[in-house]
């Protein structure tokens, strides 16, 4: 039970309610409107949290802000930034050094954004939230041990993490990471970096853009060196990618791909698992490429294609190739023929 004697509250009133925080000492910040100033004067735009700092609204609507500059937010050890029914706007670069970023029914949009949440536990949580740029970059790093969460913003039409330019998720040792009903969107390229011993993605009833849906096409990415990935997608469209790269080279790496559908064609699907006894399963996926498909593991790897509305389709002017395989002493399984255009070939768990 929140005791009040503790936990007092500021108002701040603005035209589509308020926001409120708990009073801290007199040093802390302790109204959005506060913390906007400290944004805009501060040296450098740095704005530095020492505790729990949350924003919310007081009357269930959500509160409109400007920053007429650039901010960096520093969290200093225990220190979070947590928004509730809040929507800001950063005339500059939006950036986050450390600990936990939370937002809730919430909004942040900026010319650019850097969230390097790299303390031993970051944590970015959005639920019913997003962080979107207008005009460049979102990099994401995270330390230690880190833990990304993309709830309920945007399903099939995005929300989540929105860059304008390109997306770029680079992980620690260990991150856990889950896109639920939300979405991943890099307009200029995706890039999912997962480092590391241990890391899992999982992304479930949502988006992934690569491009724009109005004729521009970038990469999409995922690569992984961490000795136990685990990717597990389902009901997932990937859109505007001009080429698929799934590149994993970790001893242990599982990856599940459930439903996942590669709208149009891109200039290349490469899915490749290739540690030792890696497992590369698609069922009821379609995935398109030219001029080829390849869908392999490595060294006594599984690899299998499976449903009756999978499909692996390559074409070009050649006819275009798809290669489904496994290495040495592994195992390998296709439901249904490849296909490919006229001239071109198909290689099988040769």
């Amino acid at each position: 039970m929140k005791h009040r004697l503790l936990f007092a509250s500021v108002a701040l009133t603005a035209a589509a309610g308020s926001l409120a925080v708990g009073v801290a000492p007199a040093s802390a910040i302790t109204t959005a409107q506060e913390f906007i100033n400290a944004c805009q004067t501060n040296v450098g735009n740095v704005v530095t949290l020492t505790q729990p700092t949350k924003f919310e609204s007081s009357n269930g609507s959500t509160v409109n802000y400007s920053v007429a500059t650039k901010c960096k937010i520093v969290l200093q050890p225990g220190a979070t930034f947590e928004l509730n029914l809040a929507r800001f706007s950063f005339a500059g670069a939006f950036e986050v050094q450390g600990g936990r970023l939370l937002l809730d029914k919430s909004h942040i949009t900026a010319p650019s954004a850097r969230l390097a949440v790299a303390a031993f536990e970051g944590e970015i949580g959005l639920n019913e939230s997003s962080i979107k740029t207008n005009a460049g970059d979102i990099a994401v790093v995270f330390g230690e041990k880190g833990k990304l969460s993309l709830l309920n913003s945007g399903g099939w039409t995005g929300g989540g993490l929105d860059a304008s330019g390109v997306l770029t998720v680079n992980s620690g040792p260990l991150l856990s990471a889950e896109v639920i009903n939300s979405g991943l969107a890099g307009r200029q390229g995706l890039t999912l970096n997962i480092n590391g011993s241990e890391s899992s993605w999982k992304v479930e009833k949502s988006t992934v853009h690569a491009g724009e849906a109005l004729g521009v096409w970038k990469p999409l990415r995922i690569s992984s060196s961490a000795a136990k990935a685990s990717i597990s997608w389902s009901d997932v469209q990937v859109r505007g990618a001009s080429s698929v790269t799934l590149a994993l080279t970790g001893a242990e790496s599982n990856v599940s791909l459930k439903n996942v559908y590669k709208a149009g064609f891109s200039q290349a699907t490469s899915l490749r698992a290739m540690g030792h006894k890696s497992v590369l399963a698609l069922e009821n996926s379609v995935f398109h490429g030219s001029p080829s498909v390849v869908v392999e593991t490595g060294v006594e790897g599984v690899t299998t294609a499976t449903g009756p509305f999978s499909q692996l389709y390559a074409n070009a002017p050649t006819g275009g190739s798809v290669r489904v395989a496994t290495g040495a002493g592994g195992s390998c399984f296709v439901e249904r023929a490849p296909i490919v255009g006229p001239g071109g070939t198909i290689s099988v768990c040769a």
